[in-house]
């Protein structure tokens, strides 16, 4: 059974669902900005069955609730996660703790501070938000798109499969703009780092992906899903990830 924790303190309400087994390692595992734990619902039974301790959270904003889609930024996730990091350590002092992102959750995971986490999984990485805005729209200049109040734009969405209309407050790429280069994050990497990547991910290309692992100078390694999108690996591809988690774990955390 799950023990769900509700880790509150001014203007946050973070959830966690934690999954405890006597592994030595925590997988955290943080959801994209238009999802929740549901994301990791198949990965997470996976790796429990192989006995990973998994947690799963989600930010106060929570799954599909209006402000998640218009004022969700990297900044606040990247505080949200940092104030639960500790709030797990404090449960758990003798336990690693791995970060697993999904999309732009993988981008709050590099953005916090590097020394209070021991290792890094990434699931389609958004690394370039001028390149991940360009998936969508048709613009010449961020700064120019970035001045309208709000995006509107169409998203797949997997589980069940439909198309989900979603808005982007203009705060939120302004953040981005201002407060993420994943390359400057990427050299104060100093923890082993898996990396999955859909051949077929248009909302971040394999030469962004190239250049932030040039600037990462740990242990890293990269797996390129053939016929993947983005940000549906976990999902559609929980079985191949599973068993590249878990041999990323036995190889440099001994469980």
């Amino acid at each position: 059974m799950a023990k769900k924790y509700k880790f509150k303190k001014e203007g946050m309400d973070c959830v966690v669902f934690d999954y405890p087994t006597l592994n030595n390692v925590i997988l955290l595992c943080v959801p994209s900005f238009k999802g929740g734990a549901f994301q990791f619902f198949l990965l997470r039974r996976k790796l429990r069955k192989i006995g990973v301790h998994v947690a799963t959270m989600v930010f106060s904003f929570r799954w599909f609730s209006k402000k998640m889609f218009k004022e969700m930024t990297i900044s606040k996730g990247k505080e949200e996660l940092e104030f639960t990091i500790k709030k797990i350590r404090s449960f758990y002092p003798s336990k690693k703790i791995i970060l697993f992102g999904q999309s732009s959750g993988a981008s709050i995971c590099i953005s916090v501070d590097q020394k209070m986490i021991d290792g890094l999984i990434l699931s389609s990485p958004t690394l370039n938000i001028e390149e991940t805005l360009k998936s969508y729209f048709d613009f010449e200049n961020i700064e120019k798109i970035a001045k309208q109040k709000y995006l509107h734009f169409w998203e797949p969405v997997n589980f069940p499969i439909k198309l989900l209309r979603m808005s982007i407050r203009s705060t939120a790429i302004e953040d981005a703009i201002k407060n993420f280069n994943s390359n400057m994050l990427a050299k104060k990497i100093n923890a082993p780092i898996l990396i999955f990547h859909g051949s077929n991910d248009k909302r971040s290309s394999s030469h962004t992906l190239n250049n932030f692992l040039e600037s990462i100078k740990s242990i890293k390694q990269l797996v390129v899903l053939d016929g993947s999108s983005h940000n549906s690996l976990s999902f559609w591809f929980s079985n191949r990830l599973s068993e590249k988690i878990h041999l990323f774990l036995k190889t440099n955390f001994s469980i």
